[in-house]
């Protein structure tokens, strides 16, 4: 369920003052003045007994107002109406004008038909016994609150007619002025996301230990992966409740205090959230882990006073990043968003087997056809029970326009087994490098040769 504010006044983003925010039907369609009401600012609970919402009028931001646009001769009687669509009076409207600049006192405009709460039109007989209503005077028709039908736009026309019988009957003959515009329309304004993801690239020259100088990267060791940012929440554009009042990227967010539980890798490295929406000040308080690491749980003090990011920082010297996505959950408003990826800055080739037996001699063969050298880094998965060691020529350099020939019995130790699986990750393009295994069997000479990339 939403949170719906009342703030303590209504100006802020969605009114400026009261001389323009109005339904001006005399504007341009984009500037008309119409109000966009959030549907997530209300629910079935806030509509009245014949389902409509009711809507006030606050600093008379639903004023209508148009130029008379005929001239109303001295003396005479013309007759103003107005229908809305979508929605009815929830109270009884006044029309009134401020003339031609002297604010005529003997101006009057009295309710001859409709107007009254629950109609969906009014008809007012307007006229000036002392001096002419001018084409270019400005009418004001107001009511305090209005009741719309949240399914449609709440839509206003105005009418000069030269009779009452042509208002009461819609006559195109009597017809002087014809004029409409939307004065509320419904929007959701929630995107659904509310965070926004980076990437982090760990480097193959510092065996993953460190970070690629990025801009969402402090230092080596301290890298920004994705942010939690309320205002992204919100769509663009200026939004009200049915009160008058702003409604903003606060209002979508049911409670400022929340735990928000992020899935990813925890096995390696201190993840921390970082305020203002950097790393340069972290949250207090360690995350709660699960048994696997692969959730963590933060507890945010106020989601809606900052951004929080969420930042990983590496030792150095142990701690090695592992590839990887991360992604957030808010208990409370149960949203989900991405808050970003950690990668390699390399090419990634899986070798299914590898043996250190001592009945065969395999080898791995890596071509670099690109012109510059190509650091590597070679990684073992085992079986349960048997425990891999990988030695000091697992990580080395593929030299430019040459083969490199590695033996896999100086790659590895392995204890409990002589089998396992590699990942060769290599700083290259994937079109400039290419990798094959060969297994030769010490016996009869045979051998078996795979292509890997």
């Amino acid at each position: 369920m939403l949170n719906k504010k009342i703030l303590a006044t209504a100006v802020a983003v969605a009114f400026s003052t009261s001389a323009v925010a109005t339904i001006d039907l005399d504007a341009a369609s984009s500037a008309t003045g119409t109000l966009t009401l959030a549907n997530e600012s209300f629910s079935s609970s806030d509509l009245n007994g014949d389902d409509r919402l009711v809507i006030t009028n606050n600093t008379n931001a639903l004023d209508i107002v148009k130029e008379v646009g005929f001239t109303v001769g001295q003396g005479a009687t013309r007759f103003v109406r107005i229908d809305l669509d979508g929605g009815v009076f929830n109270a009884a409207p006044t029309l009134t004008t401020d003339g031609d600049g002297s604010s005529p006192a003997d101006f009057s405009a009295s309710i001859s038909s409709g107007g009254t709460a629950g109609d969906s039109f009014v008809i007012f007989e307007v006229n000036d016994p002392d001096e002419d209503i001018l084409q270019d005077d400005v009418f004001t028709i107001a009511a305090a609150t209005f009741a719309a039908d949240t399914g449609t736009a709440l839509s206003v026309r105005y009418r000069l007619f030269e009779t009452g019988a042509g208002a009461v009957n819609q006559l195109d003959s009597a017809e002087l002025v014809d004029d409409s515009a939307n004065m509320v329309v419904f929007a959701n304004a929630a995107t659904g996301v509310y965070t926004s993801a980076d990437t982090l690239t760990a480097t193959v020259a510092s065996q993953f230990k460190a970070w690629e100088l990025e801009t969402n990267v402090a230092t080596a060791t301290v890298g920004e992966l994705g942010t939690i940012d309320h205002d992204l929440g919100i769509a663009s554009g200026t939004y009200v409740e049915a009160d008058g009042t702003s409604f903003g990227a606060d209002d979508l967010f049911s409670g400022s205090a929340q735990d928000i539980t992020i899935s990813g890798d925890f096995t390696f490295g201190d993840f921390d959230l970082g305020q203002a929406g950097d790393c340069s000040s972290l949250e207090d308080g360690t995350p709660a882990l699960n048994d696997d690491k692969d959730e963590a749980v933060f507890s945010i003090s106020d989601i809606t006073s900052d951004n929080f990011t969420l930042c990983v920082t590496l030792d150095g010297t142990t701690d090695v990043a592992l590839k990887g996505s991360y992604e957030g959950e808010l208990a409370t408003d149960d949203l989900v968003g991405a808050l970003g990826t950690i990668v390699y800055d390399t090419t990634t080739i899986e070798v299914p087997y590898v043996s250190t037996f001592d009945g065969v001699n395999q080898r791995i063969y890596i071509v670099n056809d690109g012109s510059s050298s190509a650091l590597y880094t070679i990684t073992f998965i085992t079986e349960d029970g048997v425990e891999a060691t990988a030695t000091a020529a697992a990580t080395g350099t593929a030299a430019g326009d040459e083969v490199t020939m590695l033996k896999v019995s100086d790659l590895v130790t392995l204890t409990g087994g002589t089998r396992a699986a590699a990942t060769i990750e290599i700083e290259a393009t994937d079109a400039d490098v290419s990798a094959s295994t060969q297994i030769v069997n010490r016996s009869t000479g045979g051998t078996d040769t795979v292509v890997l990339n």
